[in-house]
């Protein structure tokens, strides 16, 4: 106990510092402060190995774009010249070489927000508008292509844009050959695939998820599931929200008829659209970003009382991500329950960067968690080895409830005979065993 009180005292004293976050081999929990002087920070995204987060905070001179590198601390980007200081990074490339966002210039006598980007070497730098503004919200994995949305006047109706190193803006068009109206908000690793928020085809301001080919002109809607899968989905309300660096995955969002449930998680995956499981009494749960081999999702739920709770999905399962950091040892002290509100992972689904309110402030922190091992079926005596132990207590589980209901757990057993969880012990459970034993656990 005298541990965690020392903690609480040493979080609350980083909460306005700027800590330096180093890895180890035990899970770590590092709050990231404020340059000296700042009175806030905020960081809304970080790279694929989790080393470099973006965002802004407010310095004397006013809202300035802001990285934060495992080792280095802050770098401050400030904002484009020319007008009032106001400055963010919403996303950085996949290499934390080449944060993104938009900043504030002149324009004649009238300021204007204009995407850039922004390099240790060379500054901001805008990416240009059509129009009125523009905003980026992705990066490639180098940089070179950058995505996002702007609109042709001051406050008008939002159209996707891509930018290319070398050649620019274009913008994608609908279905019917119109620029499209709505958002470009992720793009994959190599610049070609584009995902994001169509409002063009829909007769509501809510849109549809599109995908976007480089060559193509036209975009493409991704699908909804089908009835098969036991819920309706609203067709007029989806967005994709992230794509995986090999363009293969995208999660999203979209709207089931379900009573009290308004928004649930989606994923494509090689075109082929599932649900996530919804978080227990959640109206909505959201996927934003995933490991690269897809054991960790992470993302958000909203329960009744609009209480919000970052969440994960572990090897399919979701589950609160307070309560996996406890099962995993992560010392993050005491918190008054809003410590975990927003989370994002790394691709190697072991580094995640949060939000939440301790004792009042807003933080933002970033967190090292080793994975535990992947689930393995063949080890049913739980005793983490699949060896001929495992073989033997199936067999002898199996023998005392065949044809009986499942579960059943023989007395003075640990194992369930109903190894399929169909309800039912017979020799299709005998013959799914048989298979996951001879395929071993994996590593």
């Amino acid at each position: 106990m005298r541990d965690r009180e020392r903690f609480g005292l040493a979080l609350a004293a980083l909460i306005a510092s700027s800590g330096v976050a180093a890895w180890a081999d035990w899970p770590t929990f590092e709050v990231i402060g404020k340059p000296a002087g700042w009175s806030r920070a905020q960081f809304s995204a970080m790279n694929a190995d989790g080393t470099v987060l973006v965002g802004e905070g407010r310095s004397p001179l006013g809202d300035e774009a802001l990285v934060w590198r495992v080792g280095s601390g802050f770098e401050v980007a400030g904002d484009l010249p020319g007008a009032s200081v106001d400055g963010e990074f919403r996303a950085v490339s996949g290499d934390g070489q080449v944060p993104v966002g938009s900043g504030r210039t002149i324009e004649g006598l009238d300021p204007v927000t204009e995407a850039m980007l922004w390099t240790s070497a060379g500054g901001l730098v805008p990416l240009g508008r059509f129009g009125g503004f523009t905003i980026a919200r992705a990066a490639s994995y180098d940089g070179s292509v950058i995505v996002g949305a702007g609109s042709p006047d001051s406050g008008g109706v939002e159209y996707a844009f891509r930018w290319e190193e070398g050649i620019g803006i274009t913008r994608p068009l609908d279905l019917i050959g119109q620029y499209l109206r709505g958002t470009a908000n992720a793009v994959s690793g190599d610049g070609s695939i584009v995902v994001g928020r169509d409002t063009s085809s829909t007769s509501t301001s809510q849109g549809k998820a599109f995908v976007w080919h480089e060559g193509n002109a036209h975009i493409e809607l991704l699908p909804l599931p089908d009835e098969s899968s036991g819920t309706t989905w609203n067709p007029e309300r989806s967005s994709a929200n992230w794509i995986s660096q090999d363009g293969t995955v995208v999660l999203g969002t979209g709207d089931p008829f379900t009573f009290g449930v308004q928004v649930a998680p989606l994923i494509w995956i090689d075109g082929e659209v599932s649900a996530l499981e919804i978080y227990p009494g959640s109206t909505h749960t959201s996927a934003g970003s995933a490991s690269a081999d897809l054991r960790v999702i992470a993302g958000s739920t909203t329960l009744p009382g609009s209480t919000t709770h970052a969440v994960i999905w572990l090897d399919g399962s979701v589950m609160r991500l307070r309560d996996y950091f406890v099962a995993q040892g992560v010392p993050f002290g005491p918190d008054d329950g809003r410590l975990f509100e927003g989370v994002s992972v790394s691709e190697d689904g072991q580094r995640f960067l949060g939000t939440g309110l301790y004792q009042g402030n807003s933080i933002y922190w970033l967190a090292y968690v080793p994975l535990p091992p992947p689930p393995c079926p063949a080890d049913v005596n739980g005793d983490t080895n699949d060896d001929v132990l495992d073989f033997l207590d199936y067999m002898d589980a199996f023998g005392q409830c065949e044809m009986l209901p499942g579960p059943c757990v023989p007395p003075g057993s640990v194992v369930d005979a109903d190894f399929n969880g169909d309800t039912t012990v017979d020799v299709v459970d005998f013959l799914d065993f048989f298979d996951a034993f001879g395929t071993g656990c994996p590593g």
